[in-house]
């Protein structure tokens, strides 16, 4: 059966009130006190058609719902909840600072980067940073952020001296120093991850001396782990 253009307009306007109406109610269910966090954004997603993928209007009011139920838990409940999930990582970002998907909610710029850093240091180095050598007697301390390259948060980022031996052997190129800086922004932990070995010494000298901004998370200073990147030019 062909449908006439009002026939078509009349189903388009009932098909959107249906949507609308499932919409709210998963909005108002997201709302109740007991739902475990983001469980009613995850179902949305599951519902949607591609997934994370979907409708984004959709899926970030939903989302919203949810920052607005958790108040001062979001930031530390969102980054529990990414988890390792590249997917989760990437279109969360958008949510958090795209003016289109955040419905009048402030945007949270420090957040959507660290969630773009997270992603992107777990995806670029966890080959080299999750390999922990038996018997290693001084492993990386936990961090509860990943902060990816941090070069330009650093308030002190403290140059290396060229080393003789790798001024000797003409070692020249890009050294990663992994670090990891505690809550008052002081580095207490640093070793070099890739680089020629005749430059890696100064690297890791000159991350421990590199301070930073403490980060704050739900209002809480927390641990920071990433990478400090140096290029030793002769």
């Amino acid at each position: 059966m062909i449908l006439n253009s009002h026939s078509q307009r009349l189903l388009k306007t009932i098909s959107y009130l249906i949507a609308a109406i499932l919409l709210s109610l998963n909005v108002s269910q997201a709302q109740q006190p007991d739902a475990a966090p983001f469980i009613i954004f995850e179902k949305a997603i599951k519902d949607e058609r591609g997934g994370s993928a979907g409708n984004k209007e959709r899926l970030s009011t939903v989302f919203n719902a949810e920052r607005k139920r958790l108040g001062d838990r979001f930031e530390s409940e969102l980054m529990t909840w990414l988890g390792s999930d590249v997917e989760r990582h990437y279109w969360i970002s958008f949510f958090l600072e795209s003016e289109s998907y955040l419905h009048g909610s402030k945007p949270l710029l420090h957040l959507s980067l660290l969630v773009k850093q997270q992603d992107s240091i777990e995806s670029s180095l966890s080959r080299k940073i999750t390999t922990v050598v038996v018997g290693d007697n001084n492993p990386p301390p936990k961090a509860k952020v990943s902060g990816g390259v941090l070069n330009g948060k650093a308030i002190n980022l403290v140059k290396p001296s060229y080393p003789a031996a790798g001024r000797a052997s003409g070692a020249s190129g890009k050294v990663e120093v992994q670090i990891v800086f505690d809550e008052t922004g002081k580095v207490i932990w640093a070793r070099a991850i890739s680089g020629h070995p005749d430059l890696r010494q100064a690297a890791e000298d000159a991350a421990w001396r590199t301070t930073f901004s403490p980060l704050r998370l739900s209002g809480q200073p927390v641990t920071v782990g990433g990478v400090l990147v140096y290029n030793f030019v002769l």
